[in-house]
């Protein structure tokens, strides 16, 4: 008798004798494993990303030119000539601008396309912007250097291409500048393909 109440109170409590015992099993998170959040990658893989973005090379190539074109003034003689490095920076803004204008295009190619090798973006107006302004440059060095040019020195011929130089990436900096704030993406260039940063690793890197 007293074992049957005992039978009867466990199966109120939901326990049978002839049920198969179940085992629970929890993993548990070791506490040494470190969990690393978002954006902690090591310093060389954000030095790839950082070089990977095409605001930052482009950066870094308007710095070296206005370096460049600096040297060619101040370098080679053409510190006297100062007014010549600025009417070339003045000259120079227009194409530098119509470059930058170019480069908007593309952008939006890659926005609404997606991915494009740029090489094959320059066209027969980039080709006529550059072989005239190559053509020019030379022929004008080349009548200074022979004396053809009264009045003209290398010293002044250099403080004036020094001021294009300088600001021959400038129109493309601030398109990019512009071009991304306006669409709050980010474009990135691993020297062929111009592409649109992926959300993943845009995250992974903030």
């Amino acid at each position: 008798m007293t074992a049957r109440i005992s039978e009867v109170i466990h199966g109120w409590l939901g326990w049978c004798p002839n049920a198969p015992a179940q085992v629970r099993i929890e993993k548990a998170q070791s506490f040494d494993e470190e969990v690393v959040p978002p954006g902690s990658g090591s310093f060389k893989d954000r030095a790839f990303h950082w070089f990977g973005m095409f605001q930052n090379q482009i950066m870094l190539q308007t710095t070296g030119t206005f370096c460049i074109g600096f040297y060619m003034c101040a370098g080679l003689g053409g510190v006297p000539h100062m007014n010549l490095f600025l009417v070339g920076i003045l000259a120079g803004l227009p194409f530098s601008a119509i470059v930058g204008f170019l480069y908007w295009r593309i952008f939006y190619e890659v926005l609404h396309d997606g991915p494009v090798v740029l090489w094959n973006r320059y066209d027969k107006t980039w080709g006529i912007i550059t072989g005239v302004t190559v053509a020019a440059s030379l022929c004008i060095w080349t009548l200074v250097f022979l004396g053809k040019i009264s009045g003209v020195s290398l010293e002044m011929t250099s403080a004036f291409f020094g001021g294009v130089i300088a600001v021959s990436f400038i129109g493309m900096l601030v398109s990019i500048w512009k071009w991304e704030s306006d669409t709050h993406r980010q474009l990135c260039y691993d020297g062929l393909i111009l592409e649109l940063e992926k959300e993943g690793d845009m995250h992974a890197f903030r």
